[in-house]
């Protein structure tokens, strides 16, 4: 049991990392610094990656914690997108 409270304090930090990511790349994308919002691209997909290790796989996941559909990870790409 102890096992199964730990992956899923492991995977609401992480669903809170790409929300923070999501929100830091439409700053990004806002004022122009592609640099910095492909590296936000990039990150997404690593936390989201790590997610979908832990059986993750995007159900209830924000519209804020969300890219434009084109730039989330494929596996992502058939989520809703709840409110």
């Amino acid at each position: 049991m102890a096992s199964i409270t730990r992956t899923s304090a492991a995977i609401e930090k992480q669903e809170q990392a790409l929300s923070a990511i999501a929100a830091s790349w439409r700053g990004a994308h806002t004022s122009g610094d592609a640099a910095q919002a492909n590296e936000l691209v990039q990150q997404y997909h690593r936390v989201a990656s790590q997610l979908q290790e832990l059986g993750w796989a995007g159900a209830g996941l924000s519209v804020d914690a969300m890219l434009p559909n084109r730039l989330m990870p494929p596996f992502l790409r058939h989520v809703q997108r709840s409110p």
